[in-house]
């Protein structure tokens, strides 16, 4: 265990694209639970900045927050492109992302997320 791992205080779960078979014999895609990848402790950070936009008006503006969340956990766990996690803080759901490409150090991986938008 790293020290880094210490400062774990949420947990994640993984679900991602696989193909099965459905009732007429087609292979069809489908988000599924990997079994390796559940209930696991991880850091979750969301780090947010101000972005100022001008409109067509020179008096009208408005403030563009953007969140850019990230994942902490162990370089072990192989997490791919596209993966949808989950992340709690203790009992409570903090939200679906989609996983960006993982950078893998020695010591630990981070993981760009992005929010999980129905469609």
């Amino acid at each position: 265990m790293s020290a880094i791992s210490s400062t774990y205080f949420h947990k994640f779960s993984v679900n991602r694209m696989e193909y099965v078979t459905n009732e007429f014999g087609q292979e069809e895609p489908k988000y599924a639970p990997v079994e390796t990848l559940q209930n696991l402790k991880c850091g979750f950070s969301q780090f947010s900045k101000s972005k100022k936009n001008q409109s067509d008006s020179m008096t009208d503006t408005a403030n563009v927050i953007v969140n850019t969340p990230k994942l902490f956990c162990s370089p072990e766990f192989e997490l791919k492109i596209g993966d949808r996690i989950t992340i709690y803080s203790g009992s409570r759901n903090v939200g679906e992302f989609v996983a960006d490409y993982p950078y893998i150090y020695p010591t630990h991986q981070e993981v760009p997320l992005y929010r999980k938008v129905e469609g």
